[in-house]
Order: structure tokens, then C-alpha cells, then sequence
């Protein structure tokens, strides 16, 4: 095999390439963007994981004084008063004889102190069935277990792998988690359009991100259901609460409230058409995204004008 022509030491080809390298300027990105990049600061959580004692086995959440003596020859019974899933609390409080069905990573309900596994008991008309003894703390996460507030997650430099993002998910601070991996760009593809976890458990986020600039701002906040991007690739719709009111929207404006509807589409370039109301008194708007707040035209169910549409949708 053939030589090098050239050789130097491993100590002077590293400082050669530092000082020929220099790193990128940093920028902000999704969270469900973050896969391959490489981090500019380290990442230190805000937040302990888990945040409240959470069920490490899927059972029920019981008094463990009270399943003292509990064995296959001498079952105990307790009155099922609830359930409990992960991202929901119990409302209540365990009270003597009582026990609440829980499933795995969900908190922990108030009272109780212990989970008994779901392989050591029997349900049948409300009663739960106990075949084992627990002690305090028996199957119960620790507040912090995962991660204690404070810590330094990952140092600046790593680069990021899928698990990682499943990680930096957990946390808070100023990264979001998504309430889908997929982002939806716009068809010109300098903006992204997200939803990420808000300040209350049911709540969205609706943040817009802008290639290039790195610029990143608050949409609007609540139940946010995402529609989709204009072709114009400036204004886009989503709807919003419990009946899902429909808002056009447009980058750098506040958005506009179209009422309660039940889709839009989009037309020839600056109109868009959507109907509102029920089957049997509807509303079919033809408006634009010029600016103007008022319908182009309106045609109504008692006019008699038939429109193929899908109120199901």
C-alpha cells in the first residue's frame, strides 16, 4: 500500500482545523425539528420528571394499611370509586375501603399511598378483589425520579438523536412538545405552523416559525384544532374551542373570527368559502383575505340554494 506524502501530528491537524472552523450562528427550532442538529448551549431542566408521583404499574391506587393480611386465602374487597389515565387527576380522595382503578404514569390520587398490580386482584360489580399486601410507596413513582430540576439534561455540543427529543420532551423552559410530530409548512416553505403543550392540561399553543429570521410567536391559545394553510402561503385557519369556531388567520395580524363552521376552502387566489350553522339552517359565505371583514357574497338555507357538503366532516 502506498504512503502519504504529506504527515503532521494529530495535535497540530486539530489546531489546524480550529483554527480554519468556525461554528454556525445558532438558531431556535421546534422541537420535532431538533433530530440531527447539534445543541449551541447545554439544556438544564426547569421542571422535575415526573412532576407529582405517578403509578409505575397499571392496578389500583389504594391505603396500603389496609391490604395488611390480604392473601389468596384471605382476600380483601374494596369499592371502586374511579379511574384514573395518565395526563388526568382524580377528583376526589381515596377514602377508607375504597380504591380507584389506575393505569400506568398516571398521578397518583389523593389518599392513596401505594398501587397494588392489577395481577393481584379480581374485579367483578364495582369491587375490587385483593390478593396481596403493599407498603407505603409500593409501585409509586418519585417526584424528580427521572429528572431533578437543575439538572444539566445534555451539554452544549451533543448532537441530537430521536430519543433525545423523546427526553427534552419532557421538560420545560423554553422547549415545547408538539401535539403531533408532524409540522405543517406552508407551501412556500418559510413558515411552520405547530401546536405545543400550553399552561393548562387541555390547552394548545398555536405558534408560527419563521426560516431564516428564527423568528417564533404565539398564535392564539386554547382548544386549537389545525386546518390548513392558504395558497398564498400568508394566511392560514384553525379552528378553536369546544364548538370550534372557525378563525382565518394571517402572519404578522391578529386572526379573525368566522363564527362557528363547519370547514373552508380555499378558491382563485384571496377568496376562500365556508358554510356555517346546521343541515337544516346553513350559511354559505364567499369571502376574502384582502382584508375586508364582511362576506362577499352570503347565500342562506331558506333561499333554497343546494350545496353538496359534508356536515359530518
Amino acid at each position: 500500500m502506498r504512503g502519504f506524502k504529506q504527515r503532521m501530528e494529530v495535535d497540530r491537524f486539530q489546531a489546524l482545523i480550529r483554527e480554519r472552523v468556525r461554528p454556525v450562528d445558532a438558531e431556535r427550532v421546534p422541537l420535532a425539528c431538533g433530530a440531527g442538529r447539534v445543541l449551541s448551549e447545554p439544556i438544564v431542566s426547569e421542571v422535575d420528571v415526573p412532576a407529582f408521583p405517578r403509578s409505575a404499574m397499571d392496578g389500583y391506587a389504594v391505603r396500603s394499611e389496609e391490604t395488611y393480611g390480604a392473601g389468596p386465602y384471605n382476600p380483601l374487597t374494596f369499592r371502586i370509586v374511579g379511574e384514573v389515565t395518565p395526563g388526568k387527576v382524580f377528583p376526589g380522595r381515596v377514602g377508607p375501603g375504597e380504591a380507584v382503578r389506575i393505569m400506568t404514569g398516571a398521578p397518583i390520587p389523593d389518599g392513596a399511598d401505594a398501587v397494588l398490580m392489577a395481577e393481584s386482584t379480581r374485579e367483578a360489580d364495582g369491587v375490587m378483589t385483593a390478593t396481596e399486601t403493599v407498603t407505603p410507596r409500593k409501585n409509586i413513582g418519585r417526584i424528580g425520579e427521572d429528572i431533578k430540576a437543575g439538572t444539566q439534561v445534555f451539554a452544549a455540543g451533543r448532537l441530537l438523536r430521536a430519543q433525545d427529543i423523546g427526553v427534552l420532551a419532557s421538560i420545560a423552559g423554553d422547549l415545547f412538545r408538539p401535539q403531533s410530530a408532524t409540522a405543517q409548512i406552508s407551501p412556500d416553505g418559510t413558515t411552520i405552523a405547530y401546536l405545543r403543550a400550553g399552561i393548562l392540561p387541555d390547552e394548545q399553543e398555536l405558534v408560527l416559525y419563521r426560516y431564516g429570521t428564527g423568528e417564533s410567536f404565539t398564535v392564539d391559545v386554547g382548544t386549537i384544532q389545525w386546518e390548513g394553510w392558504a395558497p398564498d402561503s400568508v394566511h392560514f385557519v384553525y379552528a378553536k374551542g369546544n364548538g370550534l369556531d372557525l378563525f382565518l388567520g394571517e402572519v404578522g395580524l391578529p386572526p379573525r373570527a368566522l363564527g362557528s363552521a363547519a370547514g373552508l376552502r380555499w378558491m382563485d387566489e384571496g377568496n376562500y368559502l365556508y358554510l356555517s350553522g346546521t343541515p337544516d339552517d346553513w350559511t354559505l359565505t364567499l369571502g376574502s383575505n384582502s382584508g375586508e371583514v364582511s362576506p362577499l357574497i352570503e347565500l342562506t338555507a331558506s333561499e333554497g340554494v343546494f350545496v353538496a357538503y359534508d356536515f359530518a366532516r
